[in-house]
Parts: structure tokens; sequence; C-alpha cells
């Protein structure tokens, strides 16, 4: 007769944190790298630690120079999320192997919590707010790009949607990519676009018999995904965020109510007819003849430059102040960090590009590693409970149990404690669903 095997705190923390690993989709793909401050032990909901951004300098020209100071930036990023699984399983259940013990409970209950961080984080990348509602506490606001056309799933053939609407593949991929190349994301191995099942299927009906080698139009057939290809690594999520927008309708008479100066309001008119109506999170949206630059150079794109509304507003008739990321700096001489051309202009049109009246979006995302950050903390270990831990890649997961010695059942739970920030919202592009 074979021993039983009885399964440790380790061996179950260690599967729950492969599983966990594994089934991330958005979140494995973005970049864990932060202070070692992270590491520490004990860590508790509530501890902020600052995570650097690149440093950017002015060029100038001629042998007479003007010193520059370094003055650099970082963004916060809040340990504010706390998932957990709780669990309670036997003496008997805890005889089984391993491979059995995770089969049955490991990987529901581990796939469960990897789905809610996922969607927690993909949410506030757009909305600068946890699923729930809960504002992420750091970063520098949501992305505030969108390219396609609201309530047509990327890849879908026909249609006559032009320049950045485009919903056609493979050319709302290479938009995509624009918009990063623009923005001097990297062209590495860190690009990733992040697709929900139903742009998954379209695309990979539009373009499998675009991809070489041979390989990887066979792997495209046998799993039914979009694999690598147009320069990034594609992910198919199903906890990609739909975002529905505001009742607002998308009329060239909405307009910039003034010249928008440093310090100011951000203020715009709404057309009568978007009298009561609403703006929400998210919404991204673009003045006329206000066009984007070039991070590096400063130089106009031609694309138009496009901000994000960060907090939700009912429009009235006249004036109404709105809450948008980035701040709108004005590329010129000696200037760093400019991203427009010009100042949004009074009189202007307004136009939304996230979508109007309700429409329902899945926010598919295109972005390298380093426009986001997600850290886990290593939790404490309580000392009148048994108690393990384990980090994989950046990721920490605590594990607790507590036996009942009257039922002959234990108490379990797994917890990650960890935050989410945006760092770097012009490497990151959302393509409208």
């Amino acid at each position: 007769m074979a021993a039983n095997t009885i399964l440790t705190d380790a061996k179950i923390t260690r599967e729950a944190l492969s599983v966990l690993h594994n089934t991330l989709g958005f979140i494995k793909n973005v970049s864990r790298d932060y202070d070692a401050q992270f590491a520490r032990t004990g860590a508790k909901i509530g501890n902020t630690i600052n995570v650097r951004l690149p440093n950017r300098y002015a060029v100038q020209q001629g042998p007479a120079i003007v010193p520059q100071a370094t003055a650099e930036s970082s963004v916060a990023l809040t340990l504010n999320r706390q998932w957990v699984v709780p669990l309670t399983f036997s003496s008997a259940e805890l005889t089984l192997s391993i491979d059995e013990f995770s089969d049955r409970y490991i990987k529901p209950a581990i796939s469960k919590m990897a789905s809610m961080i996922d969607l927690d984080c993909y949410t506030a990348a757009i909305t600068g707010k946890y699923a729930d509602g809960v504002a992420v506490g750091g970063g520098v606001g949501p992305v505030n790009f969108t390219i396609g056309t609201p309530g047509t799933t990327p890849g879908t053939a026909g249609g006559s949607a032009t320049a950045l609407l485009q919903y056609n593949s493979p050319a709302v991929y290479l938009n995509a990519q624009r918009i990063l190349d623009i923005n001097a994301a990297p062209r590495d191995k860190n690009r990733t676009i992040v697709i929900d099942p139903a742009a998954n299927a379209a695309s990979v009906a539009g373009l499998s018999g675009l991809f070489n080698p041979q390989s990887i139009i066979s792997a495209q057939y046998k799993n039914g995904l979009m694999g690598n290809g147009l320069g990034a690594d594609f992910v198919m999520d199903q906890n990609v965020y739909t975002r529905t927008a505001g009742t607002q309708l998308n009329t060239t008479a909405a307009t910039m109510q003034a010249t928008w100066t440093s310090g100011a309001a951000f203020s715009w008119t709404a057309d009568s007819s978007d009298n009561t109506k609403t703006l929400k999170a998210g919404s991204t949206f673009t003045v006329a003849d206000c066009y984007h630059v070039n991070p590096e150079t400063q130089q106009s794109t031609g694309v138009l430059a496009q901000w994000v509304v960060t907090a939700d507003v009912t429009l009235t008739t006249g004036t109404k102040s709105i809450s948008i990321s980035p701040t709108p700096i004005v590329a010129g001489t000696g200037v760093v960090n400019g991203n427009c051309s010009v100042a949004p202009t009074s009189g202007k049109a307004i136009t939304m590009t996230s979508g109007t009246a309700a429409t329902a979006s899945p926010q598919n995302l295109a972005f390298h590693k380093e426009a986001f950050v997600f850290g886990t903390a290593d939790m404490e270990l309580p000392p009148d409970v048994q108690a393990h831990r384990e980090t994989m890649d950046g990721i920490s997961i605590r594990f607790l149990r507590q036996y009942n010695a009257m039922s002959d059942f234990s108490v379990y739970r797994l917890d990650v404690l960890g935050g989410f920030a945006v760092t770097r919202p012009d490497q990151a592009v959302r393509i409208a669903g």
C-alpha cells in the first residue's frame, strides 16, 4: 500500500504562485521592476513607494551652453489592494497528490484571483480607478490615446473607417504601433497587444495568411491565438475592460471655452443638445489644430493630441470645467516635456475619440512594458498561525493556515498585497472595440 502524500504549506504556496503567475494575462506583461524596499517583510496595506521615471534633457546648439539641472521625477505606487482567496480543507483532502490537489482546488481558486487582479489593474489603466471605484493612489494619469472605432471589433473586415479610426487588420494594429513609435517607445521585445476574445477571433481570421514563418501560421491554426506579429506579442485576455461612454454626443458644436493657460481650468462649451449629458472618467478627446509632439524632438507628429477625462462630469449650458490628463505642456525652445504643438485654443472644435452616447467598447491595449508598473510586497507572517510565503518574478503570495481540532478542518487564505500605477501613459494606446 502506497504511503499518503501530505501536502505541506510550502508545496501549496509554490503551486498557487505558479498558477497565478501563468494565469495573469495583462499584468505579467507590465513592468515589475520596482525598488528593493518592496521586498521588506511585514508590508501592510497603504504602504507607498516611488518609482523613478526616465530623465529627459533639452539639446542646445552652438559652443556656448546654458547648464541645465537634472530634475528626477517619480510616481507613487501605493499598495492599496489586497486580493484574498479563503478556503477550507479536511485532513483527508490534504493527502492528495499535489497535481490532483492543484486541479481540484488551487487552479479554480487562483484563476479567479488572477482574473480579479487583471481586471482591477486593467480598469485602472483606462480610468485611473480600480474595478470597485477606488482611486489608484499614484501614477501620472490613465492612458490618454484611443484609436479604432468604438463599438466595432478590431480585426473586423470591411467598412470605410479611415486614418486612426480604422479597425481592419492589419491597419488597426499598425496604427497602434505608429502611436507607440511617435512617442519613442523602444522597438524591442517588450511591446504587447492585449485583445479580447472577439478581437482575437476576428484578427486571427484576417491575419492568419500574413504571418511567416510557417511555424507561426501552424501555431495560430492549432491554438486559435494571434501569437507574435506586427512588432508585438499578442495576448488574448478575457479580462479586457469594457468601458461604457457617457451620454454625451459627438458634435462639432462642442468647443473650447477659452485658450488654455498653465494653471487654469480646462473648460469647454457644450452644444445645447449636450446639456445635462455626462462625460465619464476614461473619455478621450482631441481639440482641433492642437497636435501631439514627439517627446524627444518636440516636433509636431501631425497627429492630434488626445487627453483623457479623469473624473465624471455632467455637462451644462455654457462653460464647464473638466479634469484631464496629461496637463497640456506646449512644446518650444528649451521645453523638455512638451506634449502639444499649441495650447488648446478658444473656439476650437472638440471631438470624442473613445465613444459617445453610451457606446460600450472593450478597451484593447497596445503598450510597452514600461507604460505600467505592478508591485507586490512580502506580507507579514503572523506568529500564531502556520504561515508561508513565496515569490516568483516579482510577485509575492502569502499562505496562512489555522487548524480546527473539533472539525478536523483547516481554514486557509492566500493573499497578494500589491498596487498598480500608470508610469508612462505615452507608451500605451487604447484600441477601441
